[in-house]
């Protein structure tokens, strides 16, 4: 990608001396390398987190507090490895590794 700044959204009529002189337009070309879904849980593509539908209530539960949480684990084509249903799980225990 190419971002290219306007000098009002860089140095402006100042600029950088030395490198950067007045009213210099900035053009940056940026090549993306690798990328992560924050949802990506571990990081390597092998556990994914998805919402399936929206709680209400406390937007962050806090620790050592009871939930109601339902678990499933599907692989990426539907299949179902482990259906947990719903149940009663402490913030913050090891209960589920």
């Amino acid at each position: 990608a190419k971002f290219i700044l306007a000098p009002e959204f860089a140095y402006g009529d100042a600029g950088s001396p030395p490198k950067i002189p007045e009213k210099a337009t900035l053009i940056f070309e940026i090549e993306l390398l690798d990328f992560v879904s924050k949802d990506d849980l571990f990081g390597d593509g092998g556990l994914v987190k998805v919402l399936q539908k929206e709680g209400s209530g406390w937007k962050v539960p806090k620790n050592k507090s009871e939930q109601r949480i339902s678990l499933k684990i599907c692989k990426a084509d539907g299949c179902i490895l482990e259906d947990k249903g719903s149940f009663d799980f402490l913030m913050g225990s090891e209960a589920l590794g």
